[in-house]
Formats: structure tokens, C-alpha cells, sequence
């Protein structure tokens, strides 16, 4: 009944904190390829966003959010999923549904279930025109994940420079634990990166960012997480935007691996 679900969830094993889901998303979203999982106070991002880009905070001053990014250990874990679920290779975008369906799964864990649902999830694909827009940059930048540089519109990671993404942020009904958010990023990009960055992200805009050459350029430009960089298969899938013929490629190489492993 409504009243026993209501003593349930007042009951101290009902009982939860920032940590705890905190924990429980790193713990189900790593494995997935989902490596960079951070608390941030949705306080401080609605404070430093357009209004139009505000996070709904559910009445809870200083509700916690969480942005989860991902590294070139995303690569891998999607690619056997890919394996496994060769219907992806008909939708428009495989690595977007992948993204939806394991952020789900993680927040439809059993042990989340005392927030009844009350859980806003925003993807990195949702336009502004959609009203659902989040400016993930920000979010990572107050999360201490990276440092969203305002002179060039890109985020540094102190480890992964720009070979990283952020691609959901879910804000929960309770208050976040300050000591979980990292400090703050340092600006890590040279003047001169700044300089090139800056020139090759202007020419991308008047390519409507189509060429994939000056998109990767970019990226190269920053010598923070050069060691980091994306795999050959991984850029042409982001950058190339030949989904269905890399993860046919793909699928291709993950069988003959199975094929060598299971004769040694």
C-alpha cells in the first residue's frame, strides 16, 4: 500500500546520501565505459547558465547533480554491445542509444529505487530548441571534472586534455555533499593552444563543422591527454560519421577475435 511504501522509504535502510549514489552510478557506469561519473551542485551550474539552460532542482536547494563523460574506454564496451545487439547498426546514431539505454539501466538499479523516479536525466543530443538543452561543459567545469575554457568553448581534463565527452547529467532530489565535488580545474591550455584552437574552431564553423580533418586538428592542438588519444576506429566513428560501416568493421574484427580465442 501507499502508507507501507511511505514507511519504507522513511525507514534508515531507505535512507540515502550523495555518496552512496554517487557510488552506486560509478559502480554500474564504469564497467559500461562510462569512466567519468562527478557530483556537482546544480546551484552553482543554474547560477552560471543562461536561463534557458537551468537544471530543474526538485524544491531541494542545492540539489545534486551528476555528470557522466566518457574516455576512449568507451570504445570497447560499446563495441560488444554492438556485437551483441546488431540492431543498432539501423538506428541513426548506435553510440547515442547505447549511451540512453546504460544510463537507464544504471538509474533503474533496485537500490535507487527510494527516489520513485524523481530523477531529471538531460543527453548530450538534446537541442535547445528541445527545452531539454544542458550546457554539459558547465556541468563537468562545476562537477571539478574539467576546466571549460570560455576563450575557446572547449573542456580540458587534467589527464585526458579534449579526448573525453560528457554525454548525460541527472539531477537528483537530494542535497549534495560538498566534500564530493572535486576542485576546481585549473585553465590547462598554453596561450598559443588557446591561439590555435581558437582559429581552427573558426574555420570548423564556416566548414559547418563537416570536415573532419580541421574537427580532429582541434583536439591535437592541446597537449594535455595526447597519450589519450582516441583510437583510429574511434575517430573515424565520431568524426567521420560512418557509423554503420565502422561498426560492420567492427563486428567483424570482435567475431574473428572470438573465433583466435577460442582456438588458443
Amino acid at each position: 500500500t501507499q502508507s507501507t511504501w511511505g514507511i519504507l522509504r522513511r525507514s534508515w535502510w531507505w535512507k540515502m546520501d550523495s555518496a552512496r549514489v554517487l557510488g552506486i552510478l560509478q559502480q554500474h557506469l564504469t564497467p559500461a565505459g562510462f569512466d567519468l561519473c562527478a557530483a556537482f551542485d546544480v546551484n552553482d551550474y543554474n547560477d552560471h547558465v543562461h536561463q534557458a539552460h537551468r537544471l530543474p532542482n526538485h524544491n531541494i536547494d542545492h540539489a545534486m547533480g551528476v555528470v557522466i563523460g566518457s574516455t576512449r574506454s568507451l570504445w570497447e564496451p560499446f563495441c560488444d554491445f554492438v556485437v551483441n545487439n546488431p540492431g543498432l547498426l539501423e538506428v541513426k546514431d548506435p553510440l547515442d542509444r547505447y549511451s540512453e539505454k546504460m544510463v537507464h539501466m544504471a538509474l533503474n538499479n533496485p537500490l535507487l529505487l527510494p527516489f520513485g523516479g524523481n530523477v531529471t536525466v538531460r543527453f548530450d543530443w538534446e537541442s535547445m530548441a528541445s527545452g531539454r538543452f544542458c550546457h554539459m561543459q558547465s556541468a563537468a567545469h562545476f562537477a571539478g571534472v574539467a576546466h571549460y575554457d570560455r576563450d575557446v568553448c572547449w573542456c580540458v581534463h587534467p589527464t585526458y586534455g579534449v579526448w573525453c565527452s560528457f554525454r548525460a547529467v541527472a539531477v537528483f532530489n537530494i542535497p549534495v555533499q560538498r566534500a564530493l565535488i572535486l576542485p576546481p580545474v585549473p585553465s590547462l591550455l598554453t596561450q598559443i593552444e588557446k591561439r590555435n584552437i581558437t582559429d581552427l574552431t573558426n574555420r570548423a564553423s564556416r566548414e559547418d563543422w563537416m570536415n573532419p580533418t580541421t574537427m580532429i586538428e582541434i583536439r591535437d592542438q592541446c597537449g594535455v591527454g595526447k597519450e589519450y588519444r582516441y583510437t583510429e576506429e574511434q575517430i573515424e566513428y565520431h568524426y567521420h560519421r560512418q557509423y554503420q560501416d565502422v561498426l560492420r568493421r567492427v563486428i567483424a574484427r570482435k567475431r574473428s577475435e572470438q573465433k583466435a580465442a577460442e582456438i588458443d
